[in-house]
């Protein structure tokens, strides 16, 4: 793997690459930077030399980024957020006045919070907005790039990295969920868990979920015959088949 000498890499040319990326423009950037179209040009070819890759190239009137540029653009956009807001002067915080926009993401069977939260949000900051997000594929880079104010999850994250604060703020019962009449709830049990199909909410990596961990130790094994993207889908698939679902229950 080849290996780049940090201490040659100027942090402005990254920032000049970063609105290069957003404007695919010279003269753009330029105008962005407050600098000359020639000093962007000499910046951008001062990053192509240290890091042997073209970047950017002129196609007609455009800038098209090369592949590597893509892929390192997608890396480095959350750095230099994390880096701008760790270097910006800390703000009093007053919840009664300010008027700043929350963003939350977490899953659907939780909505149940939601109202709460606004309610909260109501009564202690009149004035701030409060966004419900779809959770995203990388949680973690949303929440370093300040895109993401808050998780909320029915399990730990694993791997956490450095910047993060997690706390505990509650625990779920967990339960089985089938037809009522369902031909297993006869004679109910491991056996019975294990036979049967089951469906499975596709929110994440299943070698880390609660219910896989759970029947791992109990030694059952979960036959998942079909997934689902959101929590609201899985009570009218039960409705209408054999299969059975493992879930938290508020």
């Amino acid at each position: 793997m080849n290996e780049i000498d940090l201490q040659r890499v100027d942090l402005n040319l990254l920032v000049v690459f970063d609105t290069l990326m957003g404007t695919r423009s010279v003269s753009q950037a330029a105008q962005q930077l407050s600098r000359t179209q020639s000093a962007i040009s000499h910046a951008l070819e001062r990053l192509r030399q240290q890091l042997n890759e073209p970047l950017l190239v002129r196609q007609g009137g455009e800038m098209v980024p090369s592949p590597f540029a893509l892929r390192l653009h997608a890396q480095l956009q959350p750095l230099l957020k994390q880096l701008a807001q760790s270097l910006a002067p800390p703000e009093d915080f007053v919840p009664s006045s300010t008027q700043r926009r929350f963003t939350l993401a977490m899953r659907d069977f939780l909505a149940g919070l939601f109202p709460d939260l606004l309610h909260l949000m109501q009564a202690r900051a009149p004035q701030a907005q409060l966004e419900w997000l779809l959770v995203p594929d990388d949680v973690f880079v949303a929440l370093l790039a300040g895109d993401l104010d808050v998780f909320i999850g029915p399990t730990p994250l694993a791997n956490m990295p450095a910047g993060i604060a997690m706390q505990a703020c509650g625990g779920l019962q967990w339960s089985c969920f089938a037809r009522s009449d369902h031909p297993a709830l006869a004679q109910w049990g491991q056996d019975a868990w294990s036979r049967w199909p089951h469906l499975m909410v596709g929110v994440g990596d299943a070698a880390r979920s609660t219910v896989a961990i759970a029947a791992r130790e109990a030694g059952c094994t979960r036959h998942v015959q079909s997934r689902v993207p959101l929590f609201s889908a899985v009570a009218p698939a039960l409705a209408n088949s054999n299969l059975i679902a493992t879930l938290p229950a508020l």
